[in-house]
């Protein structure tokens, strides 16, 4: 997990994203049958992610990390 972290971090850091998302979703249909309707959007800076955050993360919340 921790090398997600890095990844993540790395992505923000070195490239012109200031967002990267992450959903947890299991399609039923398939993912040009099925809109995905989010429940929650969460966001939270790069920094501050932790691996509980990742480990923790529920179906159809969106997880925005930020810069």
């Amino acid at each position: 997990m921790t090398t997600i972290l890095t990844f993540l971090q790395e992505v923000l850091i070195k490239t012109n994203t200031d967002i990267f998302g992450l959903l947890l979703h299991w399609y039923s249909k398939g993912p040009e049958n099925e809109n995905i309707k989010l429940a929650v959007r969460r966001n939270i800076k790069s920094k501050a992610l932790t691996v509980l955050d990742l480990k923790t993360l529920e179906e159809d919340k969106l997880l925005c990390v930020t810069k």
